[in-house]
């Protein structure tokens, strides 16, 4: 049977809890405030909220860089895991 690995970023809101059940790799996206920059998961879900609800500099999100999504598919590549699938998001004309 083979082996697939599913890697998501924290975009998707997917919960701790059922990550960790189904071996779900979560990439943290980029949060910024201001000039500083930290991965999603560094500051806690109470540290980014009291910060965002201070005065500016208002939290920003960026995409996860993709040296970081390589870095977690080139560790499923070395564990024998076939992938990776990306799955993309597109909004065509049609969808409008």
């Amino acid at each position: 049977m083979t082996e697939i690995a599913i890697v998501t970023d924290t975009g998707c809101d997917l919960p701790a809890e059922l990550a960790a059940q189904y071996g779900i790799d979560v990439v943290p996206m980029i949060v910024r405030f201001g000039q500083e920059e930290y991965f999603e998961n560094e500051p806690t879900r109470d540290e980014f909220w009291s910060r965002a609800m201070q005065v500016p500099p208002y939290p920003q999100t960026s995409q996860v860089p993709v040296g970081q999504f390589e870095k977690v598919f080139a560790q499923h590549v070395e564990q024998g895991e076939h992938g990776p699938v990306p799955d993309h998001h597109q909004q065509t004309q049609r969808d409008l």
